[in-house]
Parts: C-alpha cells; structure tokens; sequence
C-alpha cells in the first residue's frame, strides 16, 4: 500500500470510530490486525528462533533457544531429511523452553528447526540444525 494510501485508509478508520463510537482501543486493534493482513507491518515476522543449545542422550534430545519478546508459544519443525520446514518437518506445536522429543532412533540424523507464535502468527524458521542419535 503506497503512503498516500495508508494515509487515507487511517483517516477512514478514525473517521469510522468517531461515528460508530467504538473504543479507540477496539479500533486501533482492528487496524493493526488490517494491516498485519495487507504485509504493511511484519507482524508474523518476529524475530526469529535461535537454538542457543542441543543436548543428546539416549534416544532424545533437548533444543533450547532464546526467547522471542511477545510470543506466547512455540513450535518445533522435525525430520529425517535435510531442508526442514513448517510445511515438510512433523510439527510439535505449543512447546515450552526448552524441550525435549523422545524416541528418536538410534544412528539416524535428524533435523530441527523453532518457530515463535504471538496474537497475529507463526514467525520464520529458526535456522536447521541437526543431531545424530548415538
């Protein structure tokens, strides 16, 4: 959406809760959800998941990362190839830091990447790394 255009679109919100008499609260959430949804602010895009540490053990292994300001969940994206993503890897959703995923196989390799979820979506993927079951 072009400057101008934004402009206009923010005037018409304003002038639609002046005459709706919506709580200004109620409607400057309602904008930042529009824009989220026209990509003119990166609201799904928050700052992507580092692993910080990966401990193995017997058939497991423990990811932790750095947490990201407003998300309220995470996601872990996994599998046995490389090149792991949300739309390929085997989702654990709603995990807390750190987390641990059992019954890993024994000398396979296995790819990981994290995601962060807030109120407006899913971020980017953390970028992949791998453990090797001993």
């Amino acid at each position: 959406m072009e400057p101008v255009q934004k402009n206009l679109f923010m005037e018409a919100m304003i002038m639609k809760h002046r005459t709706a008499r919506i709580p200004l609260s109620m409607a400057l959430y309602f904008l930042v959800g529009l824009l989220c949804m026209a990509s003119i602010v990166g609201c799904t895009d928050t700052k992507m998941v580092q692993v910080s540490k990966i401990a193995d053990g017997d058939g497991k292994v423990t990811l932790s990362w750095d947490n990201v300001a407003n998300a309220s969940t995470y996601n872990i994206y996994y599998s046995d190839s490389p090149g792991v993503t949300k739309q390929n890897g085997k989702k654990i959703a709603n995990v807390a830091n750190p987390h641990t995923i059992m019954g890993l196989k024994q000398g396979k390799v296995y790819y990981f990447v994290v995601t962060a979820s807030t109120n407006f979506g899913e971020s980017k993927e953390s970028e992949e790394i791998s453990f090797s079951g001993k």
